[in-house]
């Protein structure tokens, strides 16, 4: 990667790549993991599509994917406590493809979204319009058999 290269210039994976260098320049050594918390975007939805009372769940499995950003400050703050998003879960972090709390919980939300919506049988793919595409999307990039993978598989 030429590092005289702006980010804008970038591809996303080069973007990826370059961030989670400097995020682990930046944060070496200063965290601590619990062992509690969850490590993988997968085992973080598991967990919390677990423990969501049934009327929640029916509530997010009807919402319009560009509507869940509404969550974002009380479910996304729980979300950002409990799973350690603000104190060092790196690994969690890395698998949402952001070093930052505030992201990483909108792609759990809507990767909960997306559960809730297979489980039942319905459409899950987010709305051309959804802002936060985009933060789906990167994440894909943090797991590059997924990001692989035809729509269609």
């Amino acid at each position: 990667m030429d590092s005289d290269k702006l980010l804008i210039d970038m591809s996303p994976a080069e973007r990826c790549k370059c961030f989670w260098q400097a995020f682990k320049r930046n944060y070496k050594g200063i965290y601590k993991e619990h062992p509690e918390w969850p490590r993988t975007l997968e085992q973080a939805v598991t967990q919390i599509v677990t423990e969501m009372k049934e009327r929640d769940r029916a509530r997010i499995t009807n919402e319009n994917s560009r509507d869940l950003i509404r969550h974002h400050h009380l479910w996304g703050t729980n979300i950002r406590n409990d799973l350690g998003l603000w104190n060092g879960n790196i690994a969690l972090l890395k698998s949402c493809g952001y070093g930052h709390g505030d992201h990483a919980s909108m792609v759990i939300i809507k990767a909960v979204w997306k559960r809730l919506r297979e489980m039942n049988g319905l459409p899950a793919e987010l709305a051309e319009d959804d802002p936060h595409r985009a933060y789906v999307e990167i994440a894909a990039l943090s797991n590059p058999a997924k990001a692989r993978r035809k729509p269609e598989e």
